[in-house]
């Protein structure tokens, strides 16, 4: 039901205005007084907390609200007082010994902020913050394997730095304690039996991080360092830089227990990672859940882990996007952990400058997140912080933040200074000792492990590295990848080949008409919209009761016959967007909601997925106000699941611009950069119909700019033999559901952008024959009556056919004029165009015809092919508006003028 919707995505806002008292204990004088020091730390701590190692931290003064310091309390007062001064016995304790562990519990190197949560995860924080000393939470055990971490971090930068003195490696001097947490997350993890983690991670210290934690072959770093290509032999692509090197490892080995990380590909682009990661996370979970006891969800199994700097945290605005997603049924997690590498810097910007808020874990409150501020240079407190972020998100499956307070030894990277912009700071940091240093010789003094014993390991370990180097220097290192193997090791690359050939997407007349009736059939009693009732569901039905030869089709029915006949064959359908259950333009309605009691319905999933365990399901999922994160996300769940049809729709085509980084970073090159494939479909709803220049266009021109399709088909090199994506225009409904369907059926996976109808949907004359849907995709349309009596021929694509139909007729030359549409504009369909012109031997004329700006569409990608179709004295001619700064008029007017010129 709605309601119980309502309820679960915004119980965190109603808990973050919860302001009521949370301590257990019953109220006289005394214990109220000190329920106020209580609350005093537990809200105010964190300001006071010795996080910074570059500044001294004044400290908290304490309002002891009309209580002595040798006061006595007893401690049977309440739960947390059986934990309070544990160095003791005894049933009191004074209220200095209260305040002292107050003040060791949260204004020492561990603070947090949590009360902006609900009273039930703040008492539990409370408890497991208070009721453990910082000084007991490591075993000597585990502060040893914590300075292995850190020395070979250290003893890794330093040997870049000798060995490869002019590589910008990014390094992690002066965080290495990142290492820690991410160690301790890994422990933590398999305690509690997450069985996956999937990370995205910015540039700093990656190079570490993967080497020494997920046995990154080092000889293939150092190889990319040299400037040599990672692609195996014979795999097409262009391959990236060091600092976007990805990793899929299984850990089961080092932590006891099944553990697999994967640490995905990512751009230069701060922040664009973080909803593919969620994504990529979200999509593990799903399968799982296919698997898993009773088919149940298990969120938990799943983690994802996401690393920013400070600057980045706070400035860019997909952060916030993708914290949005964290309660949203159609996109939780199940809690993510955050962790910021906090330099206290950006590139050379401080973070007064960066910011306006307190801290660069701010955002965190968007969602009910706790943080966790710890120092850097304590390796125990980053553990137990990493640690506890893992227990909280088992037990409430909510995000946590995790703040290392830090610093960068070095500039940006290590070949800039920054004594140019920060003198003061870096004398500073130049003075202080190196984590690993300082914590080796700690246990030295402790005698866990003997300033002799860190020689010999750091030695194997450089050792360790040289054997590697040498493998490089004599060229006898295998590039190390991931590709195609697993699930995806019955793909091939989509090669110009493979996406020309035609494929079988038909299905038989008798599953369209039974997945037809299943699209909107509803169990008994259902009340749905009277309107919809006659105009959606009755109309369906009516349609299909029909002869075949008289059943026509419209663009949603086609929809769902495409969503429908794949769930039949085994595959699941993920569609997210704004308002997409019903349709911006109330033309799909896959879901479908009871008038009486607010409950929603999908009548694929009743009919088809609900009666047969190996069906696919429908998830239309109404997304929030984002195209940024939610198209990302999307692309994330794409690249892990090849066995779900996942789309994204756009209210309008021109609202994706907001997601450019999405497009231009990950879906229109991550295949040729990190060999990770992606049938990611985009609808994206395009056409002139006097809306105005926010929606009317879907920027057709900038996705064929971002196309590697070749100028002609004669032209052969690396990249162009594998073109990156496929770009359609349709304008009947069995092409609409044969793209669909073929991006299944393919034996590759590649992103399918859909300029996609507005008007067509209702149009009378966009409808096809139901026999239409037993065939193939046509690329290329042509419907000239009489083809020797052709002069003109006028090629185009998109709702403008329509109108040019009725001009031809209206000037009466259908007998000397043929229309061509290109129902698919990339890669381009040179054979099937030159097939279709021949057609027309006696044609002397030939010209584009669009709807759209000269300096947009799609004729600058058109004309520039057009000399490989043509003959050399012939040449297409341009036929529409001049060009233009906004991609339409806001003038209906002007509108109506354009299109008839």
């Amino acid at each position: 039901p709605i309601q119980q919707q309502k309820q679960h995505v915004f119980k965190s806002i109603i808990n973050c205005q919860q302001q009521r008292k949370w301590s257990s204990f019953s109220a006289s004088e005394t214990e109220v007084r000190v329920e106020r020091i209580l609350e005093d730390f537990r809200k105010k701590g964190h300001m006071y907390g010795s996080v910074n190692s570059l500044v001294e931290t004044p400290q908290m003064p304490v309002n002891l609200h009309g209580l002595k310091e040798t006061d006595t309390i007893d401690r049977s007062i309440g739960d947390w007082a059986k934990w309070c001064k544990r160095d003791g016995s005894g049933d009191s304790f004074t209220v200095g010994q209260l305040i002292k562990h107050l003040h060791e519990t949260y204004c020492s190197t561990l603070s947090i902020e949590f009360d902006h949560l609900s009273d039930e995860e703040k008492s539990w924080l409370a408890k497991s913050m208070e009721q453990t000393p910082l000084s007991n939470f490591a075993s000597p055990d585990s502060q040893l394997r914590y300075a292995k971490l850190l020395s070979e971090s250290q003893e890794f930068d330093q040997y870049i730095h000798r060995k490869l003195r002019f590589v910008k490696r990014y390094g992690l001097e002066g965080a290495e304690s990142l290492l820690v947490a991410m160690d301790s997350i890994f422990q933590q993890c398999c305690e509690e039996q997450v069985e996956d983690v999937v990370i995205g991670m910015p540039h700093r210290g990656r190079n570490n991080f993967l080497a020494i934690l997920l046995q990154y072959p080092a000889a293939s770093m150092f190889a990319k360092m040299r400037g040599k290509s990672l692609l195996p032999p014979g795999v097409l692509g262009t391959d990236d830089v060091l600092s976007h090197i990805a990793q899929s490892i299984d850990l089961d080995e080092n932590y006891g227990a099944p553990l697999h990380v994967s640490l995905l590909h990512n751009p230069s682009h701060l922040e664009a990672i973080n909803p593919v990661a969620l994504g990529k996370t979200r999509a593990r979970q799903d399968e799982k859940r296919l698997t898993g006891e009773k088919g149940t969800r298990r969120r938990g199994a799943s983690l994802c882990v996401l690393m920013h700097g400070d600057s980045a945290a706070a400035g860019q605005g997909v952060v916030a996007e993708s914290a949005l997603l964290a309660r949203l049924p159609g996109f939780t997690t199940g809690g993510s952990l955050h962790i910021i590498v906090n330099n206290q810097l950006g590139f050379t910007t401080l973070g007064e400058e960066a910011r306006s808020s307190r801290y660069a874990s701010d955002v965190a409150k968007i969602n009910g997140s706790p943080v966790l501020r710890v120092n850097g240079e304590d390796p125990i407190a980053v553990a137990r912080a990493a640690s506890l972020a893992v227990r909280f998100r088992r037990n409430f499956g909510g995000d946590v933040w995790l703040d290392i307070v830090c610093y960068r030894r070095h500039g940006h990277n290590e070949l800039d200074d920054p004594s140019f912009t920060q003198p003061t700071l870096y004398a500073n940091i130049a003075r202080r000792v190196p984590v690993a240093d300082a914590f080796s010789e700690k246990l030295s003094e402790t005698g866990v492990w003997a300033s002799t014993d860190r020689r010999e390991h750091l030695k194997k370990f450089s050792d360790s590295l040289d054997e590697q180097m040498n493998l490089v220097d004599k060229k006898e290192f295998k590039p190390h990848t991931s590709f195609l193997q697993g699930k995806w090791s019955q793909f091939k690359q989509g090669t110009i080949e493979l996406m020309n050939a035609v494929v079988n997407t038909g299905v038989e007349e008798k599953e369209l008409r039974d997945v037809a009736n299943a699209s909107v059939a509803l169990p008994d009693g259902v009340s749905v919209h009277k309107r919809l009732q006659k105009g959606f569901i009755d109309a369906r039905k009516k349609r299909f009761e029909n002869e075949i030869d008289d059943v026509n089709i419209d663009w949603a029915t086609a929809e769902a016959l495409a969503f429908g006949s794949l769930m039949k064959s085994g595959i699941s359908v993920r569609l997210s967007g704004q308002d997409v259950q019903r349709g911006t333009f109330s033309h799909r309605h896959v879901v479908l909601t009871d008038q009486a009691t607010g409950e929603r319905f999908c009548p694929l999933n009743i009919n088809i997925a609900d009666k047969n365990k190996k069906a696919g399901r429908l998830e239309a999922i109404n997304s929030p106000l984002s195209e940024f994160g939610v198209m990302g996300f999307e692309y994330g769940y794409s690249v892990q699941r090849s066995d779900t049809l996942t789309l994204w729709e756009a209210q309008f085509g021109d609202f994706a611009n907001t997601a450019q980084v999405i497009i231009d970073q990950f879906i229109a090159s991550g295949e040729h950069k990190w060999l990770r494939q992606s049938g990611l479909v985009l609808l994206l709803p395009h056409g002139y119909d006097g809306a105005g220049p926010e929606h009317s266009s879907c920027r057709i021109e900038r996705y064929l700019q971002l196309s590697n399709d070749p100028f002609d088909h004669t032209s052969k090199n690396n990249t162009d033999e594998m073109p990156n994506l496929c770009i359609i225009n349709p304008t009947t409904p069995a092409n609409y559901f044969h793209a669909l369907r073929r991006q299944i059926v393919w034996p590759f996976r590649k992103p399918l952008i859909v300029v996609a109808p507005k008007a067509l949907i209702r149009l009378a004359e966009c409808q096809s024959p139901l026999r239409a849907f037993e065939e193939t995709f046509e690329a290329v349309l042509s419907d000239a009556p009489a083809q020797d009596s052709v002069t003109d021929v006028l090629l185009c694509s998109g709702k403008i056919y329509f109108e040019l139909v009725k001009q031809r007729e209206k000037r009466g030359v259908n007998e000397t004029t043929a229309l061509i549409r290109l129902e698919q504009l990339a890669p381009f369909p040179f054979a099937n165009v030159q097939e279709t012109l021949k057609q027309f031997p006696n044609a002397k004329r030939f010209r584009w015809v669009q709807e759209e700006p000269q300096n947009q569409g799609a004729w600058s990608f058109v004309e520039a092919r057009s000399k490989a179709l043509l003959a050399d004295n012939q040449q297409l001619e341009y036929v529409g508006s001049g060009p233009m700064a906004a991609s339409a008029t806001g003038v209906h007017e002007q509108h109506v003028k354009m299109q008839a010129e």
